[in-house]
């Protein structure tokens, strides 16, 4: 894949606002999920995202870089508490002494427009939001493991990828397996792991390309990505926990 091209210029001493275009109503739903910092505000027709991570940068690439950063810890936050998902992007850097910096399509897979969602009999983003947005943008600031765990889940729940944060998880606890902390059954870890590794299972999605027996009770994906969030449900909370001892 070619490397994006950037045009760095020094431009002293400024903050910059980050546009974001998307559907409506989901555009809508951030301004009410982001609040603080990061901040998302409706200015006319237009959204934009401001953080604190961008005060004082005078370089537009560094600028890029962090707004897209910003972007991907926000989707891990809405990838966990959202089931579906539209793509929100963004449109380009303005700094404020009005240079622009246009982007290509950086995606925020978000949660599913408010018309998709009330068609499918889904709740809304206050009764459905399982993990709190402010304790994950807290812990992401500060705890590296808990960063690079939204960086994953903005990846998607494939097979693959859930297991990888399972493993992410279990060597932030010092390689501490799962199911001896209580917080899930062995036999469900295990019918987890062999499924997610069991080509004659799930197939071309398996881990393994190899034709080996699968567990004696395959999980489905639905039970998968429950049993994952469980995990991250409680290891999230040890995480906070943590966080307010320091």
């Amino acid at each position: 894949m070619a490397k994006r091209r950037y045009t760095t210029k020094r431009i002293g001493g400024m903050n910059w606002e980050v546009h974001l275009k998307g559907n409506e109503a989901d555009l809508n739903i951030l301004t009410e999920v982001f609040e603080s910092d990061p901040l998302v505000t409706k200015e006319g027709d237009r959204y934009i995202l401001k953080t604190s991570k961008l005060e004082g940068v005078e370089d537009s690439e560094p600028a890029f870089e962090i707004a897209e950063n910003t972007l991907e810890i926000m989707s891990g936050v809405m990838k966990l508490n959202q089931d579906a998902f539209e793509p929100v992007s963004i449109v380009s850097l303005i700094s404020s002494d009005g240079q622009k910096v246009v982007s290509h399509l950086t995606v925020l897979r978000h949660r599913g427009s408010a018309e998709f969602r009330e068609q499918m009999g889904l709740p809304s983003w206050e009764e459905d939001a399982v993990f709190d947005t402010n304790r994950l943008i807290t812990l992401a600031d500060s705890d590296k493991s808990v960063h690079e765990f939204l960086k994953r889940w903005a990846r998607g729940d494939t097979w693959e990828n859930m297991y990888k944060i399972l493993e992410h998880i279990e060597e932030d606890m010092s390689g501490e397996r799962i199911h001896d902390l209580g917080w899930i059954k062995k036999v469900n870890y295990d019918d987890f792991k062999g499924t997610a590794n069991s080509y004659s299972v799930i197939g071309l999605e398996a881990r393994h390309g190899s034709y080996k027996d699968g567990p004696n009770q395959p999980m489905s994906k639905p039970d998968a990505k429950a049993l994952i969030q469980t995990v991250c449900s409680e290891w999230l909370s040890k995480k906070w926990e943590q966080h307010n001892q320091k």
